[in-house]
């Protein structure tokens, strides 16, 4: 089985994002310099968006093009949804309501604005994404993640950037 650099890296960003010992900021461990996008900008005293004001409300996601096994050379942007997304404690709750696209996804937020252990499956999916995260900037209103389906019957996979931003 081959596994792409791609996939490497998401595997051990997931398991960095796990392990909250690595994660921590001042911990010393793996990642320990970051606390993801919401930290930009806190050496100037600009506050972050409070999740319960950023996370509601109708968001574009752009799925760009990372890794397609059937096709490496394959780029650019494969598909863009509208979503409204909804926050219920710790956890994100989106709705995909786009043209012949409907689908809908979960993740778990933590207090840095990271989306994490995400599930994603638009109604044309026999199952659920492998991946599906991203971490949120500070004012709320953009965040920056990734995807991967993986066919279970021929092992094919599709790796996606994805590019968010509140409407």
């Amino acid at each position: 089985m081959k596994i792409s650099a791609y996939r490497l890296l998401i595997a051990a960003t997931a398991l960095v994002l796990s392990v909250p010992a690595l994660a921590q900021p001042g911990s010393g461990g793996i990642g320990s310099a970051s606390q993801g996008l919401r930290t930009t900008g806190a050496a100037r005293g600009i506050e972050a968006v409070p999740l319960e004001q950023a996370i509601p409300g109708r968001w574009r996601i752009e799925f760009r093009i990372r890794n397609i096994s059937d096709d490496p050379d394959a780029t650019g942007r494969w598909r863009t949804v509208t979503a409204e997304m909804w926050l219920s404690g710790s956890y994100v709750n989106g709705q995909i309501r786009e043209g012949d696209f409907p689908g809908d996804f979960n993740c778990t937020i933590d207090e840095h604005g990271r989306c994490i252990d995400g599930r994603l499956r638009f109604r044309e999916d026999l199952h659920d994404w492998e991946d599906f995260n991203f971490v949120l900037d500070r004012m709320g209103d953009r965040a920056e993640g990734w995807a991967v389906f993986t066919d279970r019957e021929t092992g094919a996979f599709r790796e996606y950037e994805l590019r968010m931003r509140k409407r």
